[in-house]
C-alpha cells in the first residue's frame, strides 16, 4: 500500500488496527501505531487542511533525565560539522553526517544519517538548527541524539519575522512625554519577568536576592536556561493579570540574529524623538511599510479621516487637550484626570 500514497495528499482509511509501540521502533513520540491490515482500505480525498509544522522543543539540559529511545524536538547551534562520511555494511550503503551541537552551555553529539546527512550541503557551523523527530540514543556511556527517516531538518530563519507596533491602543489616555512611556515600558517588563522567577511549581523553583532582581537584563541571564520549559510546563500557572500565564510571559525573551537571548519588545522605539502610532509595522522586505491595523477600535468609523484617526492614536497629549494623563514623579507614576473647567485632584 506504501506505493499508492503521495506525501502532500490526503486519504480516509478505514478497518486499521490500532496498537502499542516498541520504544527501540518508534519514530514519533506518542505510544500507539496504526497498522494497515488485510482488511483495510484506503481512497483518495480532498480535504481543505494546511499542514503547519509544529515544534515541542525541548531543552538539551533536559536530556540527561528522558528515557533512551525518546522522540523530541531540539533547537541547537551547531558548533562543529565532520563532514559527511559513507560507508557500506552487509551491502547497505550508508552516509553519515557528524555533529557537536549546543544549547545554553550544555553540547551533545548528533547524528545525521543518509537523507539527513545531506539535506543541507554547505557548512552549518554557528547555524540554528531546527530538528523535529530525533531521537535519544546511548554511545560510549554518553547520550547523543541520532536522526531517523522522518526527521525534519531545517535552518531556523528570521525571513518571515514580522513586527507588531501596537503601541497605545487606548485612546482615553496619554502619556506626558515618549521618555515617560519608555520608563512605563520597561517597568512594566521588568515587573512582568520578576512575575516568573517569584511563582514556584514542579518544574521552576528559584531563588534569588532581591539585588539579583534589581536589572531587568539579570533576570533575562537567570530566565534563559528555563524559557522551553517554562513555555511547556507553566501554561497552567497564573499571574495577577486574568488570563496571562507564566507560559505566556515566557515568551518576551526571545533569540536574535546571533542567538543572544534578548526581549521581544524594543525599548530602544521609545526614543524622545519618536511619536509612535497606532500601525502594524509589517518587513516586506526593505521598505517597512506601515499597514493600518484592523483591530484598532476606529478603523470601522468611517467618520474617521486618516489625519483623524493618526491624532488619536498619537501617544503623548496635544494643545487643548482634555484626555488624562501619565505623569512620571519622584520615581512614581501618576495618574493625571482633569479637565480644563474643573480640575480633579492627581492619583498615584
Amino acid at each position: 500500500m506504501s506505493n499508492k500514497l503521495v506525501e502532500g495528499k490526503s486519504y480516509e482509511f478505514g478497518y486499521l488496527s490500532i496498537r502499542t509501540v516498541d520504544n527501540m521502533y518508534k519514530k514519533l513520540s506518542h505510544e500507539y501505531q496504526l497498522l494497515v491490515n488485510n482488511a483495510t482500505n484506503v481512497r483518495e480525498i480532498s480535504m481543505s487542511y494546511n499542514y503547519e509544522m509544529k515544534y515541542n522543543f525541548t531543552d538539551l539540559n533536559e536530556i540527561e533525565t528522558l528515557p533512551f529511545n525518546s522522540i523530541i524536538d531540539v533547537q541547537v547551534t551547531v558548533l562543529r560539522d565532520y563532514g559527511i562520511t559513507a560507508g557500506n555494511t552487509n551491502g547497505n550503503s550508508w552516509m553519515r553526517r557528524e555533529l557537536h551541537v549546543g544549547q545554553n552551555g550544555v553540547n551533545i553529539k548528533l547524528t545525521l544519517w543518509n537523507e539527513q546527512a545531506k539535506v543541507i550541503s554547505t557548512s552549518v557551523i554557528q547555524k540554528s538548527l531546527k530538528i523535529k523527530y530525533v531521537k535519544i540514543d546511548y554511545f560510549n556511556g554518553l547520550r547523543t541524539l541520532v536522526s531517523m527517516g522522518n526527521t525534519r531538518l531545517t535552518i531556523a530563519s528570521t525571513t518571515e519575522k514580522i513586527s507588531y507596533h501596537l503601541i497605545h491602543a487606548n485612546p482615553s489616555i496619554l502619556f506626558q512625554n515618549t521618555t515617560t512611556l519608555r520608563i512605563f515600558m520597561k517597568t512594566i517588563i521588568h515587573s512582568l519577568l520578576l512575575s516568573i522567577i517569584q511563582h514556584k511549581c514542579t518544574t521552576f523553583n528559584i531563588n534569588l536576592t532581591v539585588l539579583e532582581c534589581a536589572s531587568t537584563s539579570n533576570l533575562i541571564n537567570q530566565l534563559v536556561p528555563f524559557v522551553n520549559t517554562l513555555r511547556k510546563h507553566c501554561n497552567r500557572c497564573n499571574t495577577s493579570i486574568p488570563f496571562v500565564s507564566i507560559a505566556d510571559i515566557a515568551y518576551l525573551l526571545v533569540q536574535n540574529k546571533t542567538n543572544q537571548w534578548t526581549l521581544a519588545i524594543d525599548t530602544n522605539v521609545y526614543s524622545k524623538n519618536q511619536q509612535l502610532r497606532l500601525f502594524e509595522s509589517v518587513k516586506y522586505g526593505k521598505n517597512n511599510p506601515l499597514v493600518l491595523s484592523t483591530k484598532f477600535p476606529f478603523h470601522s468609523e468611517i467618520k474617521y479621516s486618516y489625519s483623524n484617526l493618526l491624532k488619536k492614536s498619537l501617544i503623548i497629549f496635544m494643545e487643548h487637550d482634555i484626555i488624562p494623563k501619565i505623569y512620571l514623579k519622584d520615581k512614581n507614576f501618576v495618574v493625571d484626570l482633569y479637565s480644563i473647567s474643573n480640575p480633579i485632584n492627581t492619583l498615584s
